[in-house]
């Protein structure tokens, strides 16, 4: 369940509409896929779809964990509007912080890459870019997944060409050929036709060798890479040997620089190699398009997703050369399809049921018009726009997650398709404190990087993808790149307009200095601090550290902080640094006055015997002293606590007032106190166990001698038991004389057998694969207490039989803060019937054996005895159990105005300002009800909460009108 901390709620907005509209004069151009199709291999040429030789020219890309942001819609549409390249290269680095790190996260860049190099009409070249270590066999298990992964998803794709090793090095040609025997018949099982480019050895030097021994198959060509400063005529020489020994031969990498990427450019002998390729039909890609401080990177430093032409003196050149001369299809006539992007909302937001949610495009056609755009929702269209800008406001009815996307369609009803775009619509959007709701960090303190608040994209933070590419298993889901660096985890890849936010409490007004743990190898990052929206430090710079792997301190002084909790956002202002941790260290201490002091009411009528709170409000908020003292003028009239509750005694008036730290400074309020000549008692009806019970007539507070029937319903699963308290009954059914203030406890017992909760086990096969991370686990009967545990991570790989990771982590260090319960375990997911055994957890209830099995994302271990189920999930609804979980109630806590005190509570708890019609229900950590109240009269409502264990509930105030109210109660303990 997920809490909220009477925090601030920020709902993601986006005011700014983003739309690009070209109408150029390509009114006789096709783009290179329409005009040539599918490609394939003759002799040593590559072939269109009708067999005429064709030349390719294009761009390759840096490494994307580098240089990411250079490669989006944007850049790819820049590069085929302006730049006309017919082909863009992914260069997919294998190893040095590439894919190793994260394929999941990297399998969708790439896809999503190839999709919007589709939707432009471009080539696509995917490449497994090894350079360190040399040898494609190293991670051969990986590259098998990848290239099984990638020829099932891009299968006859027109658009798509594979290269399943870069630059092999250190090795001989019949060492490559083992890797590609091993990556073509994986390859060819799915994608039958599509081109396959293998690499030669020496840095992709040596085709000539690799001419010598060709691999056998159809639609195989080999990579030839060259820097115009280093390989001179003597490569175009081995070149030349292997065409005429029939080998065809793609270049795809070059520079204009030295093979180191730096030195020239090297304009004269490039222009003998671009003279060698277009005489040979040789395809090529230039390395590389990024903005890169070096010779060889296409654009100056700063320009991705600024400025797409701000080009390098080698820019210049290949932009020149991708232009002219024109390719051979520049003229042969026919429509180009228009292009879209979502630009907003971003993939992860979060928002509310109701919410308006604008979605903003960048819509372009570059040789008609744009006739409409269709929105479209999880398959379903919610709307057409018509005109420019091509925007669509749509307001969601129903908490889910949607897939975004919009239809293009121009005058000549050519169409595309943008890719998607996932939201989430939640009943309510909560952010709180991590890892404990209840405990925010405190300033004067550290706060860990890793431990920004709960709440997701666009509420607790923005990443610029929205997808954790990190390396260190920390808080994996979510969105922000998190890593295990300094020893306590960091965040990484950061990048200009992120930001994360941290609930903090600053225990004292005064002036601090911040101290932060970074590492940066360029340095140049900058950022600022804002507290509750409020810029407090301005713009702060972080140097070099000298390498990403050394972490370093920078002091930043005179912080002016106010007291309170607060939530202090990190916003990036300019990126490459990461950070592990934020020390505050307090200078000096600020003395804030009371200015003013206010009670919530000024004259209160009330009968004897009855209580009311008064509220008293000081300002200003961060006041130093917030001390108040309470004094009533006749204290036999009426009383008043420290809490400002006050307590009817006897007829009369008396004066109630509120005195602050400083002097004068004070507010009162008259109390009436009228008789009560009605003797009443009260019925205080409460559950253990799941049920509900009815009474007859329905109230808790009843005239002397009135006959109250007590029946006692339980929920599914359970059954009655008994009576405690002024009753002993067994049986369902009661009558209550009321002659005295009457305290009764149904107690539901749990069904020992509950199959509906076994989860059909055990198995009769083993357990799938599973790699997953829960944060909310389920007691499915009378089981273990595990609500100290905040987090269950299981990787089970069911092809390899390994069970890689099988731990939890906890709020409070019992057993410890992260639990490896492999060694402590004896499982046997890999057969029929998987289970498994665990002993010396130091978690009372945990040992034992339990059967295994999968429903659906969540993951379930059903106790052998059938006693109970622990269910791991990350919804916030139990299974099986009837249950309470706030997020699916309409509950507007953040500015809850409901009353109950005292709290924390031991014995009896009272909530106030009721109305009759109302019903009052407390919730446990796990979602469950136990204890429900039907309010019969308006004003005060009181209970016992005596057979509640000690900790932490929701207090949940449904009115007749449907809206509820929550506050947290917190039970202690009597001992």
């Amino acid at each position: 369940m997920k809490h909220n901390y009477n925090l601030k709620i920020i709902k993601s907005s986006f005011s700014i509409i983003i739309v690009v509209l070209l109408s150029l004069g390509y009114s006789n151009a096709q783009t290179p896929v329409v005009a040539n199709g599918k490609l394939s291999v003759s002799g040593v040429n590559m072939v269109n779809a009708n067999g005429t030789p064709v030349q390719l020219r294009g761009m390759s890309s840096h490494g994307p964990q580098w240089f990411g942001k250079c490669y989006n819609f944007n850049s790819i549409n820049t590069l085929t509007t302006d730049w006309g390249i017919d082909i863009f290269r992914l260069a997919m680095y294998v190893e040095e912080n590439g894919y190793t790190t994260n394929p999941d996260y990297w399998k969708q860049w790439i896809d999503y890459m190839v999709d919007i190099c589709e939707q432009h009409g471009i080539y696509c070249l995917i490449d497994w870019h090894i350079l360190t270590p040399g040898d494609p066999n190293t991670n051969l298990a990986i590259a098998k997944d990848f290239w099984d992964y990638m020829s099932k998803k891009h299968s006859g794709k027109e658009h798509v060409i594979y290269e399943i090793c870069n630059e092999p090095n250190g090795i001989e040609w019949s060492r490559v050929k083992e890797y590609a025997n091993e990556i073509i018949p994986i390859i060819r099982a799915n994608d039958p036709n599509t081109i396959i480019i293998v690499g030669t050895p020496n840095w992709c030097q040596d085709v000539d060798i690799a001419a010598e021994s060709p691999i056998q198959g159809d639609n195989i060509m080999y990579s030839l890479h060259f820097y115009a400063g280093t390989h001179l005529s003597w490569l175009r020489d081995k070149a030349m040997n292997a065409i005429n020994a029939g080998l065809p031969i793609f270049v795809t990498e070059f520079g204009t620089s030295q093979a180191s990427g730096d030195g020239g450019p090297y304009i004269e002998e490039c222009d003998k190699w671009m003279s060698f390729m277009e005489e040979n039909k040789i395809s090529w890609c230039n390395w590389s398009f990024s903005d890169k401080d070096e010779i060889s990177a296409a654009l100056t430093t700063g320009a991705c997703n600024s400025n797409w032409n701000n080009t390098s003196t080698s820019g210049t050149y290949i932009k020149q050369k991708l232009l002219s001369p024109a390719d051979a299809w520049a003229n042969t006539g026919g429509n180009i399809a228009p292009v879209i992007n979502i630009e907003s909302p971003k993939t992860n937001s979060y928002y509310e049921i109701g919410d308006s949610i604008l979605i903003t495009t960048t819509a372009i056609d570059r040789d008609g018009t744009i006739d409409h755009v269709t929105f479209y929702a999880n398959n379903s269209s919610i709307g057409v726009s018509s005109q420019a800008p091509y925007t669509l406001t749509w307001v969601p009815n129903t908490a889910a997650q949607y897939n975004i996307n919009a239809v293009i369609t121009d005058n000549e009803s050519a169409q595309n398709t943008s890719t998607n775009v996932v939201i989430n619509v939640v009943t309510e959007i909560i952010q709180d404190p991590y890892p404990n709701v209840l405990s925010p960090a405190s300033i004067p303190g550290t706060v860990l990087a890793v431990n920004f608040d709960t709440g997701g994209e666009g509420i607790a933070y923005h990443d610029a993808d929205m997808v954790n590419k990190g390396v260190g298993g920390i808080r994996t889901e979510e969105g922000v790149d998190t890593e295990g660096g300094d020893g306590v985890g960091n965040i990484g890849y950061v990048e200009t307009e992120e930001w994360l936010e941290y609930t903090v409490n600053v225990i004292q007004s005064g002036t601090y200095d911040l101290e932060m743990r970074y590492a940066s190898e360029p340095g140049g990052g900058k950022f600022h601090l804002e507290f509750d929206e409020v810029d407090k430090t301005g713009l702060l710079n972080v140097g070099s550290s000298g390498s990403w792997g050394t972490y370093a301190n920078i002091v930043f002084k005179n912080i002016r902080l106010n007291a309170g909790i607060q939530v202090m956002r990190i916003y990036i202002d300019a990126g490459d640094f990461n950070f592990s941790k934020l020390t505050f260290s307090q200078v000096s201490v600020e003395e804030v006055p009371v200015t003013n002091l206010t009670l919530s009411d000024s004259l209160i009528n009330i009968e004897t015997q009855q209580t009311r709170t008064i509220t008293a409000t000081i300002s200003p908020q961060e006041a130093t002293d917030k001390t108040i003292r309470w004094v009533s003028s006749n204290e036999s009239v009426a009383s008043i606590d420290l809490n400002g509750t006050v307590t009817a005694l006897s007829q009369g008036e008396t004066v109630i007032t509120a005195y602050s730290s400083a002097t004068n400074i004070k507010d009162s309020c008259l109390v009436i106190v009228n008789a009560n000549n009605v003797i009443t008692y009260l019925l205080n009806i409460n559950t253990n166990g799941m049920g509900v019970v009815n009474s007859s007539p329905a109230s808790n507070s009843y005239p002397q001698g009135t006959i109250v029937k007590l029946i006692a319903i339980p929920d599914t699963n359970y059954h009655f038991n008994r009576w405690s308290g002024d009753s002993n009954s067994l049986s369902d059914t009661i009558n209550i004389i009321m002659d005295t203030d009457k305290y009764v406890t149904a107690i539901f017992t749990q069904d020992t057998t509950f199959n509906a909760c076994a989860f059909n086990t055990p198995l009769a096969t083993p357990l799938a694969s599973i790699n997953k991370s829960y944060n909310n686990i389920y007691v499915l009967g009378t089981g273990p207490n595990l609500d100290n545990i905040t987090n269950f991570t299981i990787n089970w790989d069911l092809n390899n039989n390994g069970l890689w990771q099988f731990s939890i982590s906890t709020n409070n260090g019992e057993p410890g803060w992260y639990n490896n319960l492999i060694p402590l375990s004896i499982q046997n997911f890999s057969s029929a019937n998987p289970s498994i055994s665990l002993s010396n957890t130091n978690i009372t209830g945990l040992d034992g054996e339990y059967w295994v099995t999968t429903d659906g994302d969540n993951f379930v271990m059903a106790q052998k005895t059938g006693v109970f189920t622990i269910y791991f999930s990350n919804s916030d609804t139990a299974p099986c159990l009837k249950s309470a979980s706030i997020s699916n109630t309409p509950i507007k806590s953040a500015s809850s105005q409901l009353v109950i005190f005292p709290n924390p509570a031991s014995d009896y708890i009272t909530v106030g300002s009721v109305e009759k019609g109302s019903t009052i229900s407390v919730i446990n950590m796990r979602g469950q009800v136990v204890f429900n109240r039907r309010v019969t009269k308006n004003g005060q409502e009181s209970f016992s909460i005596k057979h509640l264990n000690s900790g932490g509930y929701i207090i949940v105030l449904k009115k007749p009108n449907g809206m509820s109210e929550a506050k947290k109660l917190y039970i202690k303990s009597n001992q």
